[in-house]
């Protein structure tokens, strides 16, 4: 019988022997040593451990008391321990038992801190919309500075939504009446002898060149570097009076930040805006048509000098009521130039937003589709917008950000009554020569 000790020993004998006829290689280089490298791992940071809690509630909006998926639900001041609410608004957090309050946050909805009950409840957590910060709190202006929220906007440039969110802070007017063409904005006021007080505008970090030195109008049109912008991608509109020390001698007129939406939320979000608008073609007076004007015609000669002088009918062509006369046609024809040049027209605007990602990556994709008529007939535009914003953790503590946008813009310009050049004509618009609404 083998004993144990006879069987280890045979077996380290053959490892040796098997290790003894492996081939052996040369070391190149001069035979220097060759060092193994150690492989060095990092130490695992062990969290301390408390003895824990379970929490749990509904999150709910506020204005229509539906269920809300998606939100983020933390202890305060520790981010160790989070939740999120599943679709019908509900979640199970667990944390340590000395934790007081809940920290409640998500995209498009204001943040809040929520007390827990000495039985280990919150109830039913309404969330309001961020629409409603200026009431809490935060106020629009703050020193030298301004801001705005863009939230379901149907605006086709960012200017409308400045205009009317921060009138006050930024005057505006309108460039034409046409669609798309933006507005002239002065923080500051027309303080410049040349009036080129336009202020610098930088998106998303980046200085923007809008043209305000070279030629800008190309064939009586006017571009607008604005339009290339979709308003349902900006989240945040900032306007700096005084930015000198930020910007230079560019931010004098003032600075007007545009940031757009990025990737908030963990939790894969779907928005959708589809926003259709129609104006109304222009009430204008009613004028006479081709048979009242000739009767008020004749009416006139009866006043008119030397009348009898006037004997041949064809001095007063509008007065022959043969249709087999070359002239009748010319003063019969009731045309109606009001509907041929106006029009009731409809704006049309299609966006869809995808945000999510995790705790590497964030990402923030968007694509809209914006169709804008003109109420005068040939006039307007269409867009089609694509944005793809990420925020990527790269190590701790350095985070670097990679957009990408494409715009693809086609205006069909009648005559918007800007010449290239104010030497080579009058100014005027497409419907000028229309204004007295004659019928011919």
């Amino acid at each position: 019988m083998i004993s144990k000790r006879t069987c280890k020993i045979t077996v380290m004998g053959c490892c040796l022997l098997a290790i003894g006829t492996l081939p052996g290689f040369a070391q190149d280089d001069d035979d220097e040593d060759v060092t193994a490298a150690k492989v060095v791992k990092k130490p695992v940071v062990k969290l301390p451990t408390y003895p824990t809690v379970e929490i749990s509630g509904v999150c709910i909006d506020a204005a229509t008391k539906k269920p809300l998926a998606g939100i983020m639900v933390q202890a305060l001041n520790d981010i160790n321990y989070t939740a999120m609410t599943g679709e019908d608004g509900t979640f199970v957090i667990k944390v340590p038992e000395f934790t007081t309050a809940l920290y409640i946050h998500a995209p498009e909805f204001l943040s809040q801190q929520v007390a827990i009950g000495p039985k280990g409840t919150v109830g039913n957590i309404e969330m309001l919309s961020d629409k409603f910060r200026p009431m809490y709190g935060k106020s629009n202006t703050i020193g030298a500075l301004a801001e705005t929220n863009i939230v379901n906007t149907t605006s086709q440039t960012v200017e409308t939504d400045i205009e009317g969110s921060l009138g006050a802070d930024v005057r505006s007017i309108s460039r034409s009446g046409g669609p798309g063409y933006g507005s002239a904005m002065f923080v500051r006021g027309l303080n410049s002898l040349t009036s080129n007080a336009q202020p610098l505008i930088v998106i998303d970090g980046v200085v923007q060149d809008m043209q305000q030195t070279r030629i800008a109008l190309h064939d009586g049109d006017y571009t607008n570097l604005m339009l290339n912008i979709n308003p349902e991608d900006i989240e945040k509109v900032t306007v700096l009076k005084n930015a000198t020390a930020l910007y230079g001698a560019k931010g004098a007129a003032g600075v007007i930040l545009i940031s757009t939406k990025r990737g908030h939320s963990m939790a894969t979000r779907i928005d959708a805006n589809i926003g259709v608008g129609v104006v109304l073609k222009p009430r204008l007076p009613d004028m006479m048509d081709a048979a009242q004007y000739r009767v008020y015609a004749t009416e006139m000669l009866g006043t008119y000098p030397d009348i009898s002088n006037y004997t041949d009918p064809l001095t007063f062509k509008f007065l022959i009521d043969d249709p087999s006369k070359y002239y009748y046609a010319k003063y019969h024809n009731s045309t109606d130039w009001k509907d041929e040049v106006y029009h009731t027209a409809m704006t049309q605007n299609y966006n869809i937003n995808v945000q999510g990602g995790d705790d590497v990556g964030m990402y923030n994709l968007s694509l809209g589709y914006t169709d804008g008529q003109s109420t005068a007939r040939r006039n307007g535009f269409d867009r089609l917008n694509v944005r793809f914003n990420t925020d990527i953790n790269i190590i701790s503590r350095l985070t670097t950000r990679f957009d990408m946008s494409y715009a693809k813009i086609n205006r069909d310009v009648f005559d918007n009554g800007a010449p290239a050049n104010l030497t080579e004509g009058t100014i005027s618009s497409p419907t000028s020569w229309h204004s007295s609404s004659r019928r011919s």
